[in-house]
């Protein structure tokens, strides 16, 4: 069942502090009963957009190319299965676990300021209609792996990194 349906949302990839992870802010906003037109001192909340250019995994489950255009959220609550596991650099779930989807692991740009949570996004990504302008506020690039720590050929150099979300 689906109880938030929105938008992501997060730090402007280029502030150096700000929130770290990313949000999921809902379509119809509730707003408390003080609020101050104007950039006070604080943090800001910028909309997400992908960042995929030429290297698009998603190119093939996807009618139009994701760059620029922003990106829609849900947060789910599975009431028959109560823990949730995302399993990076895995399609599959472990035995027992139902795999609700599997996709690529995105998070921010590798030399940006500030720090992003990794999130799994999807096989099949969707955007949010009225897209596509390239504003630079929260971005989604693809997470890569890199040789050393890792073990290769286990982890090829630059691989993009999949994930799958799990349930039980």
């Amino acid at each position: 069942m689906v109880v938030i349906a929105g938008f992501v949302a997060g730090s402007e990839h280029g502030h150096t502090g700000g929130g770290s992870n990313y949000l999921c802010l809902h379509r119809d906003p509730e707003w408390g009963s003080k609020t101050t037109s104007g950039f006070q001192s604080g943090g800001y909340l910028y909309g997400a957009e992908y960042q995929t250019h030429s290297n698009d995994p998603f190119s093939k489950a996807n009618a139009q190319s994701l760059i620029d255009n922003n990106v829609p959220c849900a947060v789910c609550h599975v009431t028959s299965r109560p823990t949730k596991l995302m399993i990076p650099a895995r399609l599959t779930c472990p035995d027992g676990w139902t795999k609700e989807y599997a996709g690529y692991l995105m998070s921010g740009w590798h030399n940006h300021k500030g720090r992003t949570t990794y999130t799994c996004m999807d096989n099949a990504p969707e955007v949010i209609d009225g897209g596509g302008s390239d504003q630079n506020g929260v971005l989604f690039y693809l997470t890569e792996a890199v040789c050393g720590s890792l073990p290769c050929p286990k982890f090829g150099d630059g691989w993009e990194i999949t994930c799958v979300v799990c349930t039980k």
